[in-house]
């Protein structure tokens, strides 16, 4: 079992948390959160799923990123709060292929989220040390998102 699975499985088990004192809905207590970050490395570990050749060749130890992240945890009093850690600690592996998706009735994550404007910009090199970025491309849809007038060239301020 890889440790992404672990770790959305730790997302479902955190979701059920009750409010408790000085925790926003669904993110449990200090305890509770401590509790499910141990369980979190404890099965990271047991399931051996931190592959040793990526992780020689790429030098860096998932472990030891994941357990960087253990006081986030304890902290996050909002539901929010606790996934943004639990992806946090699921990217350790820098697998491509690792994603999440939303469940009917899961963790509403959406909310007080900011939507940003669909925009690739690139780098006009063209004056020594005076570089800028420009709108280079954009969304079909981005009206949807905005409703200034953007065009292809606009200079970023």
């Amino acid at each position: 079992m890889r440790i992404t699975s672990i770790i959305l499985s730790a997302i479902f088990l955190a979701a059920s948390f009750t409010s408790c004192g000085e925790s926003g809905p669904g993110a449990g207590t200090k305890e509770d959160r401590e509790a499910l970050f141990n369980y979190i490395i404890e099965k990271s570990i047991e399931r051996e799923s931190i592959s040793e050749p990526k992780t020689r060749v790429m030098n860096f130890c998932p472990l030891r990123e994941m357990l960087a992240f253990r006081e986030e945890m304890i902290a996050a009093d909002t539901e929010e709060a606790l996934v943004k850690v639990l992806l946090k600690m699921s990217n350790v592996r820098r697998d491509r292929h690792t994603s999440v998706d939303l469940v009917d009735d899961g963790l509403d994550v959406r909310r007080g989220v900011n939507r940003s404007i669909p925009l690739i910009f690139q780098t006009d090199f063209g004056t020594p040390g005076g570089y800028f970025l420009f709108v280079g491309d954009y969304a079909k849809n981005i009206s949807e998102y905005t409703s200034e007038n953007v065009e292809i060239g606009d200079k970023l301020i």
